[in-house]
């Protein structure tokens, strides 16, 4: 028994070190950051067929030299073509009563990745 446990735990130890995606959105999922909300990814991210990460806070995707951040095809093919990872810019709002001045933007920071295949739009 301790030597399946010492095995499964040897082999989950193993496969989370070739670990290179940490946040993934599937085809057809769709993921909303709203305004002033943040994201945090400590790795990879990877963006599939039409899945889309919409953004109109923060996402900060902090990782190492294995990590990547990627859209791809179901096939798994580079997709180049954008429209899965969308920046957005928002209008200024009413809140309390008050409006708040000037545009709000999403925003993407990047730290430790050496590799980026996408179009962020």
């Amino acid at each position: 028994m301790k030597r399946n446990l010492f095995l499964l735990g040897a082999l989950s130890l193993v496969s989370s070190l070739k670990a290179q995606f940490i946040t993934y959105v599937g085809d057809k999922a769709s993921v909303y950051v709203k305004e002033n909300a943040l994201v945090y990814s400590g790795g990879g991210v990877k963006v599939v067929g039409t899945g889309v990460v919409d953004n109109s806070g923060n996402i900060m995707i902090v990782g190492d030299a294995n990590s990547k951040f990627a859209t791809v095809t179901t096939d798994g093919s580079n997709k180049l073509d954008g429209g899965n990872f969308i920046l957005r810019m928002t209008q200024s709002t009413i809140t309390d009563g008050q409006p708040t001045l000037g545009l709000r933007y999403g925003q993407l920071y990047i730290q430790g990745l050496l590799k980026v295949t996408s179009q962020v739009l």
